[in-house]
């Protein structure tokens, strides 16, 4: 017997956009994660799951692949989900010097913090100045992450000379303006984001041995003026 597709549990959430969509997504979850039929098993989850399953195709993937997100968010509010969340990613990426590495864990939490914060709209948990700061916040977190990760392995290559290792980004001279909806702190779930990159010459050494690749340069054996941006 199917679960109800009737709200109970939450009151404002919405009912399935295709019930019949719904009803599969729980049909498939015979072969999926345990914590996913944990979930299925409470009211407010089933209630939860049938939202997602029948409206949302890529929150009913993120469901089978990162499942203990469920779990967490009906175990404690969204903001702490979210807040874990980013720690973790911080502290992994600031133990991580691995290019490809890094880019897979930045990736996975982009997918992880996109369903908490989801569950968090679809459930009626947070209104829209939560959802857009949420997603601000995380995107904010992830570009600066990316630039430390990139300084820091620039400074252990030898290519810059950092002021400082554990905080590369400060004293850099390394400026990253975010324009449009990321400057306003208005994130949408389809955004993209708009950035300004700024350097100071003078804030640091600049060390590369790489040649220049200007065509019109007059020193091409050397790194020089006209590749500095």
């Amino acid at each position: 017997m199917p679960p109800s597709l009737t709200p109970t549990a939450f009151p404002s959430i919405p009912l399935p956009g295709t019930p019949d969509r719904a009803l599969l997504g729980f049909e498939r979850l015979a072969a999926g994660p345990s914590g996913l039929k944990q979930v299925a098993e409470r009211a407010d989850g089933r209630q939860l799951l049938a939202a997602v399953f029948g409206s949302s195709p890529f929150l009913s993937q993120l469901l089978q692949t990162e499942s203990d997100i469920a779990e967490a968010f009906l175990a404690q509010d969204a903001g702490s989900v979210l807040a874990d969340l980013m720690a973790g990613l911080e502290a992994e990426a600031a133990a991580e010097g691995d290019g490809n590495r890094m880019a897979r864990a930045l990736r996975r939490a982009r997918r992880r913090a996109a369903l908490v914060i989801a569950l968090a709209d679809i459930a009626g948990q947070w209104d829209l100045e939560q959802v857009t700061a949420g997603l601000t916040g995380f995107a904010d977190l992830v570009l600066r992450l990316s630039v430390d990760h990139l300084l820091r392995r620039s400074a252990e290559t030898g290519d810059l000379l950092l002021p400082s290792l554990a905080r590369p980004s400060e004293g850099s001279g390394l400026v990253v303006l975010a324009m449009g909806k990321l400057g306003a702190g208005e994130l949408n779930y389809s955004s993209d984001i708009d950035l300004i990159l700024l350097y100071d010459r003078d804030k640091v050494e600049y060390r590369d041995a790489e040649p220049c690749r200007t065509a019109s340069c007059a020193s091409p054996a050397t790194w020089c003026t006209c590749c500095r941006i």
